[in-house]
């Protein structure tokens, strides 16, 4: 029978830890899809009259997009 020290145990799941986690990243890294960011501004008049441009809601600009697809 052999024996094993707590040393070479811990040693043992360290090594195995960094091979799933490598095994982890290669996944992450061929599964993950690239994240489309929508943004666009839009002009607005303020009640002094004075305009403003600020960005509109990406559910807006998602909206806007789909019509002209």
């Amino acid at each position: 029978m052999q024996t094993t020290t707590l040393p070479e145990l811990i040693a043992a799941e360290e090594e195995r830890n960094k091979s799933l986690d490598n095994i982890q990243k290669e996944v992450e890294q061929s599964t993950s899809v690239p994240e489309v960011v929508m943004a666009s501004t839009e002009e607005t008049k303020t009640e002094d009259g004075q305009s403003v441009i600020a960005d509109k809601p990406n559910e807006d600009v998602a909206e806007d997009m789909s019509w002209e697809a």
